[in-house]
């Protein structure tokens, strides 16, 4: 009977040890994705055509409300991240569409280069460019020189 009880209260125990670890790592992760200054921005994502680096109409619409969102949080920086295949001439196109939304932002809204964050050849899904706002301790180059230049349309 001792054993039983001491079996049912040592499970008990690690249960409730398990449970506020986990609770403990919440608790942390919560805390650790609230440290940015972005407030309530919003990710999202600027769709392009296969090969091109052109802004759609769709597209500059996502980066009019990015930069309406800037605005509002104005020490939010945001990373710009494009993705490639790999090959040379798609890290060119890669660069060629983080540069084209980094340089609408600042052209057509106003908002410092240096709030962004310029990453391109990253993997995932091809043709597209997606931001996000950053977390406090999150840095990186605001521009970069073009990986392939003589591939430059």
């Amino acid at each position: 009977m001792f054993k039983s009880i001491s079996l049912i209260f040592s499970n008990f125990f690690m249960k409730s040890i398990i449970f506020l670890f986990l609770l403990s790592i919440l608790i942390n992760v919560k805390s650790y994705c609230q440290q940015s200054d972005c407030g309530n921005l919003k990710a999202g994502m600027v769709l392009f055509r296969k090969g091109d680096s052109k802004i759609s109409a769709s597209g500059m619409f996502q980066l009019n409300k990015l930069g309406d969102d800037m605005r509002a949080n104005p020490n939010c920086k945001v990373s710009i991240e494009s993705t490639a295949s790999g090959s040379k001439r798609d890290l060119q196109i890669s660069w060629n569409r983080t540069n084209q939304v980094i340089n609408y932002m600042v052209e057509k809204q106003g908002i410092d280069r240096e709030r962004f964050i310029f990453r391109y050849g990253q993997s995932g899904a091809f043709d597209v460019v997606n931001f996000r706002g950053t977390l406090n301790d999150e840095d990186g180059p605001s521009s970069m020189p073009a990986p392939f230049p003589h591939l430059r349309r």
